[in-house]
């Protein structure tokens, strides 16, 4: 990775960071947070400051200028041979300058203006030239004829072999040879296979952008690789609901109507030690009690 592929994909990852405003980046010592402008064709990033020293600008990144080949050669090409169209009358530089001062005299006007069409043409060529070489060189140019080659070569190969393996099967007599010779007429299309690949490689689409500038880097300073962690905020543990004194009652738990008390048969209670009473004291509690030796007795 090159520096200034380093440095654009720090920006870009440093910006998609800074877009979280629960954690904003700053720079140690910088109570602003880093900023990161795009104007233009430059990617510029400050620590958030303005103050002197290592704060303010930290580095900008100049970005790769590309033009269109095929506008651009067009317009080249016009201004080479003159083919183009300008409303202004008293413009003389559309004019072909040059042939006219073979066949008549030129006023000073005139000759100035063949003076800057002919640099124009100059320039024009120089420049023709230049873009045509970045073009083969951005779609590998030389590549495209290696395969060129590669696919005449098969092609080649592959009509060998055939027209030499039916001239054999037309003159020999013997079956057995002859079904041996279209086994090894029917192999070449193996090879044939090998065609397709590199077919498909040459109908690929050319880049029509090419790179006429590259990106560059201009660092300033070097505060921005010592960053402050965010401090984190501490965690809101959620408050538990009060637990309620008296436990809430199930459907079922709902209270009874006290029942008034009614006489009851003595031979439905025993005692402790499993004698009868005539009026049960644990049946009865309120109304007599049991004395030991003596039975049941009222209060």
């Amino acid at each position: 990775m090159s520096e200034y592929q380093e440095y654009f994909v720090k920006f870009h990852k440093d910006r998609l960071k800074s877009m979280n405003p629960r954690k904003p980046l700053s720079c140690n010592g910088c109570k602003g947070a880093m900023r990161f402008h795009s104007q233009d064709n430059t990617l510029m990033l400050t620590c958030g400051e303005k103050g002197v020293g290592k704060c303010g600008e930290q580095f900008t990144i100049t970005l790769p200028e590309y033009v269109s080949y095929s506008r651009e050669t067009t317009g080249m090409m016009n201004a080479i041979n003159g083919k183009y169209y300008n409303d202004d009358p008293y413009d003389v530089s559309r004019y072909p300058l040059k042939a006219i001062s073979k066949i008549a005299p030129l006023s000073k006007s005139e000759a100035h203006a063949l003076s800057e069409q002919t640099n124009l043409v100059d320039n024009a060529r120089k420049d023709l030239i230049e873009l045509k070489k970045l073009y083969e060189r951005e779609n590998n140019l030389s590549g495209y004829v290696k395969k060129v080659q590669d696919l005449h070569g098969l092609r080649r190969e592959v009509q060998r072999k055939r027209l030499r393996l039916m001239t054999q099967i037309n003159k020999e007599t013997d079956h057995i040879k002859r079904k041996e010779l279209f086994q090894d007429y029917a192999k070449t299309s193996l090879i044939a296979n090998e065609i397709y690949p590199l077919i498909a490689l040459l109908e690929e689409p050319w880049n029509d952008y090419v790179n006429v500038k590259e990106g560059s880097v201009t660092k300033k300073n070097d505060t921005y690789l010592s960053q402050e962690k965010p401090k984190k905020a501490p965690k809101k543990v959620p408050k538990k609901a009060p637990k309620p004194k008296n436990k809430p009652q199930k459907p079922n738990d709902f209270p009874q109507e006290p029942v008034a008390d009614e006489t009851l048969d003595c031979s439905k209670f025993k005692t402790n030690k499993g004698k009868r009473c005539p009026e049960c004291c644990s049946g009865h509690p309120e109304r007599c009690m049991w004395v030991p030796k003596e039975g049941c007795k009222p209060k």
